[in-house]
């Protein structure tokens, strides 16, 4: 599962508005920031990566929603250090057939995504999540 922060206090998750996506820590990696961020691997390429930190420049994503009559319910996600410039985030293949989630050069196709709602039961941050 991946968890949304976005400003203010909100109870459902915005579109189109700059969030912190990170995933809930699993096991005994606790100290370790699970934060989507962006890491330069090569020229024009990044990849979407963890050890990111909140509100940082390289943390910062969104959610849009596909426009169009058969787009019901299917988003992606994007890359925005600024309110001027999005990038999407796709996804790149390298030698060894690992696919993994990027932005740069070659990735024009978004990848997309539904979301459903995990639980309804309140998680605490750190929570090992194995058992559920």
């Amino acid at each position: 599962p991946l968890f949304f922060s976005a400003p203010g206090d909100l109870d459902f998750i915005p579109t189109l508005t700059d969030l912190t996506i990170y995933i809930p820590i699993l096991g005994p990696c606790i100290h370790d920031s699970r934060i989507w961020k962006i890491s330069k691997v090569g020229s024009g390429l990044w990849f979407v990566s963890t050890r990111g930190i909140a509100e940082d420049l390289y943390s910062k994503f969104r959610i849009e929603r596909l426009e169009g009559e058969h787009a019901y319910d299917i988003y992606s996600f994007k890359f925005c250090p600024n309110v001027y410039i999005c990038y999407p985030v796709g996804t790149f293949v390298d030698a060894e057939g690992t696919e993994v989630l990027a932005i740069g050069d070659g990735i024009d196709e978004p990848y997309y995504v539904r979301f459903h709602k995990a639980s309804t039961f309140p998680l605490k941050m750190y929570q090992d999540l194995s058992g559920v």
